[in-house]
């Protein structure tokens, strides 16, 4: 089975560009979210908030996966 030997740098950089992007977005909204007060719809706000960020983490999670799917692996001998 052939590997990589070398990584695609401008790939590489995309998919951290977007990482670091969504990186900051968490920031903005746990930023956000710690303002917010106790009213009924500081609850709302706040679960949509978290809901979202639970999104941008999965993009981040498979992001992180297609980055690492850029590097060589090590052939494991049997």
């Amino acid at each position: 089975m052939a590997h990589r030997t070398k990584s695609n740098p401008s790939l590489v950089d995309s998919y951290q560009q977007h990482i670091d992007q969504n990186m900051g977005k968490l920031k903005l909204m746990a930023s956000r979210i710690d303002r917010l007060g106790k009213s009924l719809e500081d609850h709302r706000i706040k679960t949509s908030l978290l809901c979202e960020m639970v999104t941008i983490i999965q993009q981040i999670s498979d992001l992180q996966r297609k980055q690492a799917e850029l590097f060589p692996q090590p052939i494991q001998d049997i």
